[in-house]
């Protein structure tokens, strides 16, 4: 999301939008097993986001949080191991707006 004077979106969003998914996707009867296939989906999107939120979903101005995010939640000295976050845990509905956009393109 491009804010005025290329400000950035506070980080970490809560709540994040992978939290709220199974309130947004109502369970509809045609599919063949909806406790499946729809957190499936879901999942998949977001390896797909934290795959491409580095590479393809950032504006450049917006790459130095990233990194700094990436440092603080990631790779960082003060974090621990397997206490690692995932940049979906981190990054909003903004940004996930923004790479269903691209991908409609």
């Amino acid at each position: 999301m491009v804010l005025p004077h290329q400000s950035k979106v506070p980080l970490p969003s809560l709540p994040g939008p992978w939290t709220i998914h199974l309130k947004a996707f109502p369970f509809t009867p045609s599919l063949r097993d909806p406790q499946v296939v729809l957190p499936t989906i879901v999942s998949g999107l977001q390896v797909y986001f934290d795959k491409a939120l580095g590479s393809n979903l950032l504006y450049r101005f917006e790459r130095p949080q990233y990194a700094e995010m990436r440092k603080r939640y990631v790779t960082g000295p003060t974090v621990q191991v397997n206490q690692e976050r995932e940049m979906s845990a981190i990054y909003g509905a903004e940004h996930l707006l923004r790479m269903i956009g691209l991908s409609s393109m």
